[in-house]
């Protein structure tokens, strides 16, 4: 079967809405297996399974990062992106899909701790999402994240 027109522009779009901006000299990419989304009126974040270790020298308390958030209202509104609904939206339904259909989700984020109160989150362990997409590759949870997962949801009232 042959992709159609429309098909080819709808991804073309979704691409564009994933990828992270241009220029970004901080931004990290992460297969991350999410284990809980959760969503308040400051931010949507997003929990792995596993952290990501940013640098496997250092001691330093800021460099296991195993949630990813992006504020409701953004200060950095980014034309290029479309509106910040739209976004949100593009957010919170991907990061919901990859929880409810055990997917990996591909995350890119930045990796100044400074920014992470900006978007919500705490610096030790949380950075500021700047793209997310949808894989097809199976996540594999261990029991002690999925523990982990059930305890913010319980927290926090999210299902």
């Amino acid at each position: 079967m042959r992709p159609t027109a429309s098909a080819i522009l709808c991804l073309a779009s979704l691409a564009a809405l994933s990828a992270p901006p241009p220029g970004s000299a901080e931004t990290l990419d992460y297969s991350c297996a999410p284990t809980a989304v959760r969503v308040d009126e400051q931010r949507i974040e997003i929990l792995c399974a596993e952290p990501i270790i940013l640098d496997e020298r250092s001691q330093d308390r800021f460099r296991r990062v195993d949630r990813f958030s992006y504020p409701m209202i953004s200060q950095s509104f980014q034309p290029q992106l479309g509106s910040q609904v739209k976004l949100l939206d593009y957010y919170l339904d991907v990061a919901q899909n990859a929880v409810l259909h055990s997917r990996v989700l591909h995350v890119w984020f930045d990796t100044d701790h400074s920014l992470s109160p900006l978007y919500g989150c705490d610096p030790e362990n949380c950075r500021a999402l700047v793209g997310l997409a949808l894989t097809h590759a199976p996540a594999v949870v261990p029991p002690q994240a999925a523990d982990a997962a059930a305890g913010l949801s319980e927290a926090t009232g999210d299902q």
